[in-house]
């Protein structure tokens, strides 16, 4: 059975975020690196949309990004530069393949397999293209965050796109995303994002959904990586 999936929806682009197998590998071997607290699932809970009953799911989930984030920390690592070694991989993979085949021919299942891994590197590194767009500017490690937590509200309901609003009469930035956010993102970060900054945030999340959602730009010769 295919594992579920708290992702953006489905229109023709890549499909990112958090599935269930990756929350239970993540929990069975660092279950101890971050876990909520029930009141921290209470006060979680008050400011998530309204949903689907049981939120253990979701809760598993947001424990699953908080430990990405902690974890990459210590060592962010930008989009593009990710993307460029990427690369540098996928070149490597296909002299090996190259080599292969002409000391070993008859390995044709060997052969296949190194192809077929090649492949799905090669769609990541053509994926990566539309997060670099999303984590131009900021570390990758915070950006995925706040990605993932937007991801979980709208794992909500179909209808709980992100937004945020200004009050009237200060202008500031508010909202029941950006109060979310802000709560989610202290209980993992030192230094939680201001407003201003979620709310860029949340802007650069939904032109990335426009972007995965369009075909015929993912599609485009241009973003595609020519073999050597």
């Amino acid at each position: 059975m295919a594992a579920k999936r708290t992702e953006l929806p489905s229109r023709g682009g890549p499909k990112i975020g958090l599935t269930d197998n990756t929350t239970k590998v993540v929990r069975s071997e660092f279950c101890d690196t971050f876990k909520l607290t029930e009141a921290q699932r209470r006060d979680l809970d008050a400011l998530l949309p309204p949903g689907p009953k049981g939120r253990d799911r979701i809760f598993s989930m947001f424990e699953v990004a908080a430990h990405d984030y902690l974890k990459a920390r210590a060592n962010p690592t930008p989009v593009r530069d990710f993307r460029r070694r990427l690369a540098k991989l996928i070149d490597k993979l296909r002299a090996d393949r190259d080599a292969l085949c002409k000391l070993a021919p008859g390995y044709a299942e060997e052969i296949s397999s190194i192809t077929a891994n090649i492949d799905v590197l090669d769609e990541k590194w053509r994926d990566l293209q539309y997060d670099a767009d999303f984590y131009e500017g900021a570390p990758f490690h915070r950006r995925q965050l706040v990605l993932n937590l937007l991801l979980l509200w709208e794992a909500c309901g179909p209808e709980r796109e992100p937004g945020s609003s200004r009050k009237k009469d200060t202008g500031e930035v508010t909202g029941p995303v950006i109060r979310y956010l802000t709560f989610a993102c202290s209980l993992v970060m030192k230094r939680t994002p201001d407003a201003e900054t979620l709310r860029k945030d949340i802007y650069a999340f939904k032109e990335l959904e426009s972007k995965l959602w369009n075909p015929a730009l993912r599609r485009s010769k241009k973003n595609r990586r020519p073999a050597k």
